[in-house]
């Protein structure tokens, strides 16, 4: 196991607990990994496991960085970086030691006094680059946005004090934008962001607050609970027939607001009877969908708005994989369409809107929204708050070409996440000829050419070869055929 890292919780198991890893009556070598923030043991040992572990980070977690519970062997963990360069905590061997601690039968001196470096290992938390700030607030809602310095993912705690006890979370990327509903009107709320790399590496703002919005009550809510039901109208029958000359007389229920609690309030509270604010609040707010569909000649991104005069969108693509075909309508206004490689600008009045692409090639990849708006009845324009991936890419391993080739060939490759790649050039007796790719590479779309030579750099002969990539769980062969 090289350039793994195990955080943030780990495998539970039995009376173990929350383990990073395990090893059971295994020898495996676990170098340059790291280990962290486990609920309970980094490392756990058991049935004659002696694992070989070298030049690691192993740090703060809950329980032993590592344990080994089998006496009648030892581990070797030495030459490793246990969180201190005094060495990890052992009661006896390192009483000093203020790293991550260790258990017995474990052979962890000579150990590292500063971190490894590598260039496999990203152990840099994200940067917030700005924010965060809260550019809407309602009675109900509120969007929190902030930026980082790289890709991570979106994390809000909020709540009525600053232990939080609520969390909300958006999509990834380094413009982040979350919104927290169902918050009550006229109300302090405390907030921090969080985003987390593909690392693991998590960064956490400082604590904000903001205050929600007073919501207007609506008419004949006369015990504020948001609901215009029966409960109001038993307070309004023991207030009938009152007036301001007498002293249990109430305006409240003076809906008319003439000086007597008559049939005309009675008749204006009729007309409001049964309506609810969290009805009034989903009516009054757009709001906006998108998903995607495939269709004959590639995928279609579907827009629909609720409550929306209209809408607009960015939508960023690869356009190697992607071609904007046209925007499918039923209003017959005008549209906005601005259409640049890789970029889609769109907007419309309307309730919604096809959007049809061309797929290129078999390869595909990944659309994201990167600004979506709506406007509502009075014409204003409101962030939609949708601000997510589209498409999905999965692994994949496209034809070679050309195909058959002379004097090069390109080899191209999608990754979902990253991960450890490798890719390799293989005769039809299985022989290695050529490695093209064999380490860490980030989620994406790649391209690789091969020379028609093996590793030594002479040319290889005429024939059938096969390109082989492997990247776990993933494994697909392409044939080539090399014409001289």
């Amino acid at each position: 196991m090289k350039y793994v890292v195990v955080r943030y919780g780990g495998y539970y198991w039995s009376n173990a607990g929350d383990v990073g890893i395990r090893c059971v009556g295994a020898s495996p070598q676990i170098s340059e990994c790291v280990i962290s923030y486990i609920g309970g043991d980094g490392i756990y040992c058991q049935s004659g496991a002696t694992p070989i572990v070298r030049h690691c980070w192993i740090y703060d977690n809950t329980g032993y960085g590592l344990r080994n519970v089998d006496a009648s062997v030892t581990v070797d963990a030495t030459n490793n970086w246990w969180g201190d360069p005094s060495g990890p905590y052992h009661e006896d061997l390192n009483p000093d030691g203020k790293g991550n601690p260790v258990s017995d039968n474990v052979a962890f001196s000579p150990w590292l006094r500063t971190p490894p470096t590598g260039p496999a290992i990203d152990t840099v938390p994200p940067t917030i680059t700005s924010g965060p700030s809260v550019p809407e607030i309602s009675d109900t809602y509120a969007v929190i946005r902030w930026t980082t310095d790289e890709v991570s993912s979106s994390m809000v705690q909020y709540g009525t004090t600053m232990a939080y006890g609520l969390v909300a979370v958006g999509p990834e990327g380094t413009e982040h934008s979350v919104m927290l509903e169902g918050l009550a009107p006229s109300t302090t709320y405390h907030f921090r962001v969080g985003s987390r790399d593909a690392g693991g590496n998590v960064v956490w703002s400082e604590d904000f607050t903001f205050t929600t919005l007073a919501f207007p009550r609506l008419v004949g809510d006369f015990d504020g609970d948001g609901d215009v039901d029966f409960d109001d109208f038993f307070l309004f029958v023991a207030h009938f027939g009152t007036s301001s000359d007498q002293p249990n007389f109430d305006p409240t229920f003076d809906i008319t607001d003439d000086g007597k609690v008559n049939f005309e309030d009675f008749f204006a509270f009729v007309v409001h009877f049964g309506q609810s604010r969290q009805a009034k609040v989903a009516a009054l707010r757009p709001s906006l969908s998108v998903e995607v569909k495939e269709g004959d000649l590639g995928p279609v991104v579907e827009v629909k708005t609720r409550e929306a005069e209209g809408f607009g969108l960015v939508l960023r693509y690869n356009p190697e994989a992607y071609e904007f075909l046209r925007a499918e309508v039923s209003s017959e206004l005008p549209i906005l369409v601005k259409d640049e490689p890789g970029r889609l600008a769109f907007g419309c009045v309307g309730d919604g809107a096809k959007l049809v692409f061309f797929r290129k090639d078999e390869l595909g990849g990944a659309m994201e929204v990167s600004k979506a708006v709506v406007v509502d009845a009075s014409y204003g324009v409101l962030d939609a708050g949708v601000r997510r991936s589209l498409i999905v890419p999965e692994f994949a391993l496209g034809k070679v070409h050309p195909n058959p080739f002379n004097s090069s060939a390109v080899v191209e490759y999608v990754l979902p996440k990253a991960g450890q790649v490798r890719l390799v050039v293989y005769d039809l007796l299985g022989q290695e000829v050529r490695v093209l790719v064999d380490g860490i590479q980030s989620a994406g779309r790649y391209r690789v050419v091969w020379d028609g030579r093996d590793e030594f750099g002479r040319a290889v002969a005429s024939g059938v070869y096969l390109v082989r990539m492997e990247a776990s769980p993933f494994q697909k062969i392409r044939k080539v055929t090399l014409v001289r």
